[in-house]
């Protein structure tokens, strides 16, 4: 193969690669709006700190009495 076919395939190579990530991006970006839009937190915004703390006062973590 000559060089220019070479080059021809890198190129289209990269421009396949950079619009497979555009379309990724948008995707996410949509994805994130709509969320929004519905009132979902960002899933960064989610924490678990506390859970633990706050079920220990229930029946199911009270041992049997014997």
């Amino acid at each position: 193969m000559s060089t220019a076919t070479i080059l021809w395939i890198l190129a289209a190579i990269v421009v396949i690669a950079i619009v497979v990530t555009l379309l990724a991006v948008r995707a996410r970006r949509r994805r994130v709006q709509s969320a929004q839009r519905i009132g979902l937190p960002d899933l960064g915004a989610l924490s678990t700190e506390g859970l633990d703390k706050q079920h220990t006062g229930g029946s199911a973590s009270r041992q049997p009495e014997q």
